[in-house]
């Protein structure tokens, strides 16, 4: 009995000493516009800050963990979160991770470029630096004035604690693409 709650013991230690978590930061998700036109480039801005005076974090070089969405909300066409996109992470292979130590004058602070245009039908954005990471929604859609695109961040942990949540959400950003 003892060996076995010994060998328990040394397996959680063992696995603590490597997990990570975004706990105790603050993450901000940012757009440089609220509005843009086809054409213009979309910049999205990612910061983990810690809410102490530093925190290691583990990232992937590659920023595979701190992931993006996109999706829909109009209200008066009972659009709330729709037409939901597929996380960019999804589009990156896994890369080395980084360990890194984060402070309030250094946080993390990452950026993403995309491009804005139409194609046939489509509203496109297209983020040629993560694998050529596309989203696409209906023009008819995004024409609407009603019509507000909102971007959702999580950071995922490469490896959480036993019974640790999975992800840590960012504060949504909303915008709009004038045609």
């Amino acid at each position: 009995m003892i060996k076995n709650l010994f060998i328990l013991f040394s397996v959680i230690s063992l696995s603590a000493c490597k997990s990570d978590n975004f706990y105790d930061t603050t993450r901000e998700l940012k757009t440089d516009k609220d509005i843009y036109k086809v054409g213009d480039e979309i910049r999205i801005t990612m910061k983990i800050i810690p809410q102490k005076d530093k925190k290691d974090i583990r990232v992937y070089e590659n920023y595979k963990n701190i992931d993006f969405s996109f999706s829909l909300v109009n209200d008066s066409k009972n659009i709330y979160n729709g037409y939901w996109s597929a996380t960019s992470g999804k589009h990156l292979p896994l890369s080395k991770i980084k360990k890194l130590t984060i402070t309030k004058e250094n946080p993390l602070n990452v950026e993403f470029v995309g491009k804005i245009y139409v194609e046939k039908e489509f509203v496109s954005i297209l983020f040629p630096r993560i694998n050529n990471y596309k989203v696409r929604f209906k023009k008819e859609l995004v024409e609407d004035s009603n019509t507000i695109i909102r971007i959702h961040g999580i950071s995922n942990p490469i490896s959480p604690e036993l019974g640790a949540p999975v992800e840590e959400y960012f504060n949504t950003k909303d915008f709009r693409i004038k045609l």
